[in-house]
């Protein structure tokens, strides 16, 4: 028997506190045998070793601005959850039990930055951020020097609240700046020197989800990924 995760969390929605502006925060860890696969690198990625790990998944202040726009701004500042894919980590985010190859191999755990959700309309978004990299945090705990981020627009509750859609890039070089080292088994790491920091890494996302009644909904999701 495997225990594979169990989430626990600590948080406040955003509230009012005053002249249009709110405040809250979500801080959420995991710890089980999943946890293995899913540190943020500078985040006590070795704090607890072996089968079962402790990883934190969240901490990220959340603020509403009531700025330039009719609804205002939202911002996210520290570690989240990464905007792509239809799954997330916790298994209650996910309607299967396991990973699809996308959400597992291709887009973003969880990454350090901030982002920003501007509310255009009743129904539109637009969403810009920007980060350390996937789940690295910065300096020494980065892959390389390089800023990343996300680009893109939501459209929410369209069709009388049926559909909901999202289409959003994420741009930046997601490579290992350090030097290369082997190990005596001829084993090489993944560093490749200064060229890590322009050689770019882009996704992107087009997701759509329209509910047919209160119990079924269908969900179609495309994702593209280019490595340099």
């Amino acid at each position: 028997t495997t225990l594979n995760q169990i989430m626990g969390s600590l948080s406040h929605p955003v509230s009012p506190v005053g002249g249009g502006y709110g405040i809250g925060f979500v801080f959420e860890a995991m710890y089980g045998s999943d946890a293995r696969f899913d540190p943020t690198i500078g985040m006590g990625e070795n704090a607890l070793t072996g089968m079962y790990q402790w990883a934190p998944t969240q901490a990220h202040i959340d603020a509403h601005l009531p700025w330039l726009f009719k609804h205002g701004i939202d911002v996210q500042v520290g570690q989240m959850y990464g905007l792509l894919g239809a799954e997330g980590t916790p298994a209650l985010a996910r309607p299967f039990y396991s990973f699809n190859y996308a959400s597992d191999y291709i887009v973003p755990f969880e990454t350090v930055g901030i982002v920003a959700t501007m509310h255009l309309t009743d129904h539109m978004d637009w969403i810009m951020g920007i980060d350390a990299g996937n789940s690295v945090t910065f300096g020494s705990s980065g892959n390389n020097s390089r800023p990343k981020g996300y680009f893109g627009f939501a459209w929410n509750n369209l069709l009388d609240g049926k559909l909901s859609m999202h289409a959003i890039g994420r741009f930046g070089p997601q490579g290992n700046n350090g030097l290369t080292r082997y190990s005596a088994d001829g084993w090489a790491s993944a560093g490749i020197g200064k060229p890590a920091n322009h050689l770019m890494q882009y996704n992107a996302e087009f997701l759509a989800t329209y509910h047919i009644n209160k119990k079924v909904s269908g969900t179609e999701d495309i994702i593209y990924l280019h490595d340099d």
